[in-house]
């Protein structure tokens, strides 16, 4: 007798396993739908500050962006919250545009669609642009880097 009420216990058991696995493949497959952005992690290789008396190289080439083209674009390890949204071009660019007229800011952001070959020949990061011009602080800052897809 007790054997058989093992046998049931059995069988739910693997119910309720098989259940949480479709319940697991469910929900992957409703974030997988809602989750479309592209997220970069881009670093500065070059960057160069201009005011109007002097110009400055390696301004902050140990700059880090994050890039989501849902969310916009942040500085890495800065707590701040993600400036304006990012776009993903008909050429397959990344391009975010940042307005601030209470400081006078226009920052632009790209990510070229195409890869860099490293030295096996295989395409591994984008090439990026960072241009922050400010009218009421008569600057320019420009960087210049690589992104790594997540």
């Amino acid at each position: 007798m007790l054997s058989g009420d093992f046998g049931i216990f059995r069988v739910q058991e693997n119910l309720t396993k098989s259940m949480k696995k479709l319940l697991t493949t469910i929900t992957l497959l409703c974030f997988s739908v809602f989750a479309n952005a592209d997220v970069y992690f881009c670093d500065v290789l070059e960057s160069w500050i201009g005011y109007k008396e002097y110009t400055s190289v390696d301004g902050f080439s140990d700059t880090r962006f994050i890039v989501d083209t849902e969310r916009g674009w942040r500085f890495g390890m800065s707590p701040e919250k993600y400036h304006q949204s990012c776009s993903i071009m008909d050429s397959g660019a990344v391009q975010c545009l940042t307005r601030d007229d209470k400081f006078g800011e226009f920052i632009s952001m790209w990510i070229d669609k195409d890869t860099t070959l490293n030295e096996t020949g295989s395409s591994t990061e984008h090439v990026f642009t960072w241009i922050n011009q400010s009218t009421n602080a008569s600057r320019v800052i420009a960087a210049l880097g690589t992104c790594t897809k997540a």
